[in-house]
């Protein structure tokens, strides 16, 4: 399979979520079944319709197994349906809404992590003869990024790899609107906004 038509399965397939699942858990979707791995996060690349999801549970050893429970799920284009695996009920439940939010941080915030160390690593072997180089992008690279969860930790984080793309890399960045360009002119990242309200005068 090429990588554009991957690609386009992707974007247009759904994706199951599935958390926590055991290792050797037996897992399968239609007429395909699988032994779940250490890394286990899903099933992408499902076509829209609907399909029958089974499983069985197994002992840590992975040599006996319960019966084989499932339920059909009905997806659309595109859709993403998350299910998270109850170690006492040893079956998938529905999460909260406010879940899929938590697991879609957790994951940007290893993705962080990986672009972190490859810069990080990679530009420091790149200017090892460049003393004012390495040290810059050490300043910029420093382990506080991997400090804190929240928006404007990945705000600030933001312009900084910002910066470090176009000063060692030359990268050009074109903003979309004037909006985009407010939150990397400005000198202060944490100044407070002020708005000014339309209060009619009293007279």
């Amino acid at each position: 399979m090429d990588l554009d038509t991957a690609l386009e399965l992707v974007k247009q397939g759904v994706t199951l979520l599935l958390l926590d699942v055991p290792q050797y858990t037996l897992l399968g979707i239609d007429t395909q079944m699988f032994s779940v791995g250490p890394a286990f996060k899903g099933i992408k690349m499902i076509p829209p319709a609907s399909h029958f999801l089974y499983y069985s549970s197994s002992t840590r050893d992975g040599k006996d197994f319960s019966p084989i429970i499932g339920f059909f799920i009905h997806a659309a284009p595109s859709e993403v349906i998350v299910r998270r695996w109850d170690q006492l009920q040893e079956r998938l439940v529905k999460v909260s809404e406010e879940e899929p939010f938590h697991t879609r941080t957790q994951l940007f915030t290893k993705f962080i992590k990986v672009i972190y160390y490859q810069l990080k690593f990679g530009l420091e072997k790149d200017h090892t003869d460049t003393k004012g180089a390495a040290t810059g992008v050490s300043a910029l690279l420093d382990d506080s990024w991997l400090s804190a969860d929240s928006f404007l930790h990945h705000l600030c984080k933001t312009r900084k790899l910002k910066e470090l793309l176009e000063n060692n890399l030359g990268w050009v960045f074109q903003l979309n609107s004037a909006v985009d360009g407010i939150y990397f002119k400005e000198d202060d990242e944490f100044a407070p906004v002020v708005e000014m309200l339309d209060v009619p005068s009293c007279n």
